[in-house]
């Protein structure tokens, strides 16, 4: 989730903000990124990457929203541990 809000952040520092540019170069960042992140962590976990895409794709609006997905990942990782 972090990654998809850090890639849309800068996606939209560098190709501006609200543009399609933004939203593209923000998934293509945060697929990017995370699937790096997966493959050097040796950690192949799918779900992972469909939350980044969700973030990224400014599915989540508001900062309550994000508040509660971030709970809900950090109870299901605690879950699966």
């Amino acid at each position: 989730m972090l990654v998809g809000s850090i890639s849309l952040w800068a996606a939209e520092g560098i190709f501006g903000m609200g543009t399609a540019g933004a939203q593209i170069g923000g998934v293509a960042m945060s697929l990017g990124l995370i699937s790096a992140l997966m493959i050097a962590a040796d950690f192949p976990h799918p779900p992972a990457a469909s939350t980044t895409l969700i973030v990224s794709l400014g599915l989540i609006g508001r900062w309550q929203e994000f508040v509660a997905l971030m709970i809900a990942c950090l109870l299901y990782t605690s879950d699966a541990a």
